[in-house]
């Protein structure tokens, strides 16, 4: 059986996707997303997301497509971090890495990945099991469920994730789904 992803008709699309994959971003060519003065200090703390109302919102953000990669940057204009970006929802930002220079490439997301999978071979003794659950897994906004070997996820940059997921060698074939809304997907008691 020939590995597969959702949306990729044959293993030779997704070799191709994989190789138009850039092997790093630029990071001094990301879009800048400015926060607006103070509001750093949550994120500083910790959390994760950066709200539509903490940054400024000029023309050039509302036009970045949604998922773009971007600078973050505080109001004095010191780098932040970098993080993906939508303009159109209330979590404008997710933090992906507080290092601004920090490449988000496949490279960045297989490690994650693989740590989440050594969590997950420590806790459990099947294969059955929530293998990237967010930002538990620094991976915000990315769910990922294992199924032995399909896996099944948020469509979160799928892209990028695809050949990623296939190259691990944990999966044969990759779907992307929509949470109902109400649902978490925890068993019922």
């Amino acid at each position: 059986m020939h590995p597969t992803c959702e949306g990729a008709s044959s293993m030779s699309e997704i070799e191709t996707i994989a190789q138009t994959l850039p092997t790093a971003d630029n990071p001094s060519g990301r879009p800048l997303i400015t926060l607006l003065p103070g509001f750093h200090r949550r994120a500083e703390g910790g959390h994760p997301w950066v709200y539509s109302n903490e940054v400024v919102m000029d023309a050039a953000a509302k036009a970045l497509a949604p998922g773009t990669i971007v600078t973050l940057r505080r109001a004095d204009e010191r780098p932040f971090g970098v993080a993906m970006f939508n303009p159109h929802t209330l979590i404008a930002g997710r933090l992906l890495d507080r290092d601004a220079a920090r490449a988000i490439d496949r490279r960045f997301f297989a490690r994650r990945l693989e740590r989440a999978l050594r969590l997950r071979e420590r806790l459990y003794d099947r294969p059955y099991y929530r293998l990237a659950h967010a930002e538990a897994d620094a991976l915000p906004g990315l769910i990922i469920d294992r199924f032995d070997a399909p896996i099944t996820g948020s469509p979160m940059p799928r892209r990028t994730l695809c050949p990623v997921l296939l190259s691990t060698g944990l999966t044969r074939s990759w779907s992307c789904r929509r949470t109902p809304p109400g649902w978490t997907g925890l068993p019922r008691s």
